[in-house]
C-alpha cells in the first residue's frame, strides 16, 4: 500500500486524512483536540495523529509516499491579532545595505480589511553583527523596553553566511526573547 497523509493544525482540531497514494481514494480521516497545553505544543497533535493513522492502519514508514502539513492557526491568530509584539532585525553591509533596509523593513501589513499587523524595525550593519554584542544589545534593549517579545533576525545574503543572523538570534535568546 502508498498512502499520503494530509494534515492541519486548527485552533480547536488537529485533522488528518490518508488517501490512496495511487487513486486518490480516501482512506481514513481522524480529527483529535488540538493540544496547546501538551509540553510539546501543538506538535504533540501531529505526532497522535500520525501514530494512530499508521497503528490503525498497520503502516510501515515506507508506505507513506507524501506527507502535507499545513494550519490554520498561525493565519487565524493573525487575522485576530492574537500574536506577540514582534520585531524584524534586518541586516546588510556594503553596497547591498540599502537594498537589505528596503526588502527587511516590512511597515505596516493589512492582513484582512481593518487588521494590520506592524512589526517594529531596527537595521544592523552586518559587519557589527558579526563582532559587536555591544551593539546587538543595544538593540535588543531598546526593543525590549518597547515591548517587543518576538525578534526576527534577516539579513541579505544569510544563505552564504548565516553567522549575523546567528549571532542576533543567539542573544536574543540570551535575554529571552
Amino acid at each position: 500500500m502508498s498512502v499520503r497523509i494530509g494534515l492541519d493544525v486548527g485552533g480547536t482540531f488537529t485533522d488528518g486524512v490518508m488517501l490512496d497514494a495511487r487513486t486518490g481514494e480516501l482512506l481514513a480521516a481522524l480529527k483529535i483536540p488540538t493540544t496547546h497545553d501538551a509540553p510539546d505544543g501543538v506538535a504533540e497533535g501531529v505526532r497522535r495523529v500520525l501514530e494512530e493513522l499508521c497503528e490503525r492502519h498497520a503502516l510501515l514508514p515506507e508506505d507513506v509516499a507524501f506527507i502535507a502539513h499545513g494550519t490554520t492557526q498561525a493565519t487565524n491568530a493573525l487575522l485576530e491579532g492574537d500574536v506577540a509584539s514582534v520585531a524584524v532585525v534586518g541586516m546588510g553591509t556594503g553596497i547591498d545595505r540599502r537594498a537589505a533596509r528596503w526588502a527587511t523593513d516590512l511597515g505596516t501589513l493589512e492582513l484582512a480589511p481593518g487588521k494590520r499587523f506592524a512589526p517594529a524595525y531596527r537595521f544592523l550593519d552586518s559587519s557589527d553583527a558579526s563582532t559587536d554584542n555591544a551593539k546587538i544589545d543595544a538593540i535588543l534593549d531598546e526593543l525590549r523596553d518597547a515591548g517587543v517579545r518576538v525578534v526576527v533576525a534577516s539579513g541579505a545574503y544569510a544563505t552564504d553566511d548565516p553567522q549575523p543572523e546567528d549571532r542576533v538570534v543567539c542573544r536574543a535568546r540570551e535575554k529571552g526573547f
